[in-house]
């Protein structure tokens, strides 16, 4: 449904041309139906790359196609305006009519829309069933400014689908909800796509949002895609030490030597030595290993001669519900995350044995 070729967008600083938020020849696709993400850090390129797909920027080069049709092609000098491109788009803000009621501001597009000229009725009809579809018939004679943030946010994305876009653009639509409604919201959005069955295009910087509702996602530094994939291998199998420190936490350790043999691998590091039974992600030696804190197993005892087992001390506890973390300092010196239940707690200062499971040890390069 969408597929982005060799996109450049550079902004020029003091009369260069540098990245500063801008994009450096990324390529990715979106199938139909599908939910895809740009995940990044602030300025790392996610929303200048949306922008360029809905119209709003002119790229530097590369090409842009929409259902197999090309909207922008520097090479054969076409930039269609974003109103021919079939995209619906909902921003940050809400930025919904205030001066209107709900029906009419999903009707307003439809109204606008000339290729299309829709009778009154055709139009009162695709209001009805959207805002059935995102549950808010029965506001439609409500003044728009009455609502919630969290039906606001629904009333913004209904009229964005009100056209039937081929494609729903995103960027950050949650980021001023509170908490709970944000979580709350996460479901109900990732429910309606699927509902809709719109391909989507969806941009933020929050790690748990990208893992809870995406397809695939592309992890973005300074302009470039680093990885795409879908959530589990994202999170379980990164690519590079960026990645793994991005998504969710991890304990990194660099490799001062590594071998390989029937086991797996073995890396020398500050904690000592590590086996990873995994495969690692290149036949190059890994530059650093990696374990996720719930991966690490705690005990108040050493469970017999067994692989990458460390002996510590608990240095903090910070509850945290179901869950409490734990900071370990090891015999090392080295600095340990670790999370258990908390229904089985461990004091601060207590003699701990800290074990990395070798199947969940990650080669990173």
């Amino acid at each position: 449904m969408l597929s982005v070729f060799e996109l450049v967008k550079l902004y020029a600083t003091s009369g260069h041309d540098t990245v500063g938020g801008g994009v450096r020849g990324i390529s990715f696709d979106i199938k139909e139906g599908e939910f895809f993400t740009l995940l990044g850090p602030s300025g790392c390129g996610k929303t200048t790359a949306l922008r360029s797909v809905a119209g709003l920027e002119d790229p530097s080069a590369g090409r842009i196609a929409i259902d197999g049709r090309a909207v922008f092609d520097q090479s054969n000098g076409v930039n269609l305006p974003a109103s021919e491109r079939g995209i619906g788009m909902v921003f940050q803000s809400y930025a919904v009519w205030p001066h209107m009621t709900v029906g009419q501001n999903v009707a307003f597009p439809l109204e606008m829309d000339k290729r299309r000229r829709l009778s009154k009725r055709e139009i009162a009809k695709r209001v009805d069933s959207i805002l059935n579809t995102v549950g808010l018939e029965q506001f439609s004679s409500r003044s728009a400014h009455q609502l919630s943030g969290g039906q606001q946010q629904r009333l913004s994305l209904a009229r964005a689908l009100a056209s039937e876009p081929k494609l729903l653009l995103l960027d950050e639509p949650l980021s001023n909800l509170d908490a709970l409604l944000r979580d709350q919201m996460r479901i109900e959005l990732r429910r309606l796509q699927k509902v809709t069955g719109v391909a989507t295009l969806y941009v933020t910087h929050d790690q748990s949002e990208a893992l809870a509702m995406s397809d695939r996602i592309a992890i973005m530094r300074n302009g470039v895609i680093e990885q795409v994939g879908n959530p589990s291998k994202i999170y379980h199998a990164p690519v590079n030490r960026f990645v793994a420190s991005f998504i969710g936490r991890m304990n990194i350790y660099d490799t001062q030597s590594a071998a390989s043999n029937n086991e797996g691998l073995r890396a020398m590091t500050s904690v000592g030595e590590i086996l990873a039974s995994s495969r690692g992600s290149s036949t190059m030696p890994p530059s650093a290993v990696a374990i996720r804190p719930e991966h690490v197993v705690l005990s108040r005892s050493a469970e017999g001669p067994l692989e990458n087992q460390f002996s510590g001390t608990v240095d903090a506890a910070v509850f945290c519900g179901e869950i409490t973390e734990y900071q370990i300092r090891l015999q090392s010196g080295a600095v340990v995350s670790a999370r258990r239940p908390s229904l089985d707690p461990i004091p601060v200062n207590a003699d701990v044995t800290a074990r990395f499971p070798a199947e969940h040890v990650i080669q990173l390069r």
